[in-house]
């Protein structure tokens, strides 16, 4: 998101034109990119570089960008794994536009505990 008409709240120096943990990718032959940023930071602590759009899909003009970026890299896609399949949908996204542009990305499909939903906790409490 950025300032705009409709979005006047967000102040006008913020700018979307940098991926969120994109320094990392400079530094390494292989990239993570996650769904999150808590998922960035992270992965990022453990040792393993990752970007992160801050939601499950990169925006249309930054797929140019990101295939510069990720460029003689091998990429990982690790998106949350929701019941909804948001995650998977944006990941499989990602990967297709990659895969357009030269980049071949592999999806990590992270296991869904049977009795865990992702905010509310156990699902039998519901």
């Amino acid at each position: 998101m950025a300032h705009g008409k409709d979005r006047d709240y967000i102040s006008r120096h913020i700018h979307n034109n940098v991926f969120y943990g994109e320094d990392m990718a400079y530094k390494s032959d292989i990239i993570f990119i996650t769904e999150g940023i808590t998922d960035c930071i992270t992965l990022n602590q453990y040792g393993y570089p990752s970007i992160s759009p801050a939601t499950v899909r990169f925006r249309n003009e930054d797929y140019e960008k990101l295939a510069k970026l990720l460029n003689d890299k091998t990429v990982y896609i690790c998106n949350d794994n929701e019941e909804n399949n948001a995650g998977l949908e944006g990941a499989k996204e990602t990967a297709g536009k990659l895969l357009k542009r030269g980049i071949l990305a592999k999806i990590i499909l992270l296991p869904e505990p049977s009795l865990i939903t992702k905010i509310l906790g156990d699902k039998n409490h519901e």
